[in-house]
């Protein structure tokens, strides 16, 4: 009789017996059975909003572990792996329950509505920095991409990390090579910090000179915001695959530049455009 750990979608951890050579998917099937009483997969923003969290979570993890193995500190690199193991396994649970109970993400409106909410947690920690130091120098633009970089980098260090795992399981590295992650976090975090920026400077010359129509202002809001995050997305995407060691001109490099740009395009036209209507509206 085997004993399995599996993390149930509410982040609870319940131990199952089983006989050996039971699968995953039925040790899964089982716990979802006995102890899940809530199948609603949620809306796709809510759905979104749960996997950013446990994204953001995670990368927080991977730093706080990178740190303790380059301090050797052991506490602090296993209080690190532990938060990564318990979200790796609500990320899993999440989507065995998606799998199973949910219908899946039917049109754009459905796409866009996950994207918004996988994106928020990060996005919002990113311009709460910038909104701060933007605040804090007097309205400076560079005290914005300051504050977006301070906040950013301890995810992109961790989010690096993660990747160089996986790297790692693939074959393509034998290592964790700290230094590259810390490196590479850099110009990944001041790309983030530059759009946030971009977003602090854009609300306030709109409060300030509130001008032009609501469709207008709306319209030009979501194109700027589009041209600037597709390609921030689309590099975030290479300097994370760059310094895991993974190839960069592969069939799965391309796809995953190409759903980094189509989902930043989308996400910058609407934090781009819908900023911009409230603006005008309050002017």
């Amino acid at each position: 009789m085997a004993v399995s750990n599996v993390t149930l979608p509410n982040g609870e951890r319940v131990n199952i017996s089983h006989d050996d050579g039971y699968s995953e998917v039925d040790i899964l099937d089982f716990a979802y059975r006995e102890y899940v009483i809530n199948t609603d997969p949620g809306s796709a923003f809510g759905r979104g909003i749960r996997d950013g969290v446990d994204l953001l979570q995670t990368s927080y993890g991977s730093t706080l572990e990178g740190i303790g193995s380059l301090l050797d500190m052991e506490s602090l690199q296993q209080i690190g792996a532990d938060t990564i193991a318990q979200q790796r396994g609500e990320i899993d649970a999440e989507a065995y329950r998606q799998q199973r109970y949910g219908d899946g993400d039917d049109g754009i409106i459905d796409y866009a509505m996950n994207l918004a909410g996988s994106s928020a947690p990060q996005m919002g920690s990113t311009l709460a920095g910038a909104a701060a130091g933007f605040v804090a120098t007097g309205f400076n633009p560079l005290g914005a991409i300051a504050g977006g970089f301070l906040v950013n980098m301890p995810y992109f260090y961790g989010d690096n990390r993660e990747r160089q795992k996986e790297a790692i399981e693939r074959g393509f590295r034998t290592e964790i090579d700290e230094g590259a992650a810390a490196l590479y976090a850099v110009p990944a975090s001041i790309l983030d910090a530059a759009f946030s920026a971009f977003g602090a400077k854009f609300l306030s010359s709109g409060l300030l000179k509130a001008g032009g129509g609501l469709l207008t202002r709306a319209t030009r809001g979501a194109v700027e915001g589009a041209i600037i995050e597709a390609p921030t997305e689309l590099g975030q995407q290479f300097l994370n695959r760059y310094q895991a060691g993974l190839p960069i001109d592969s069939d799965e490099a391309k796809m995953e530049y190409m759903e980094a740009a189509k989902g930043g395009a989308l996400l910058g036209g609407l934090f781009g455009g819908l900023p911009s209507m409230v603006v005008q509206g309050i002017s």
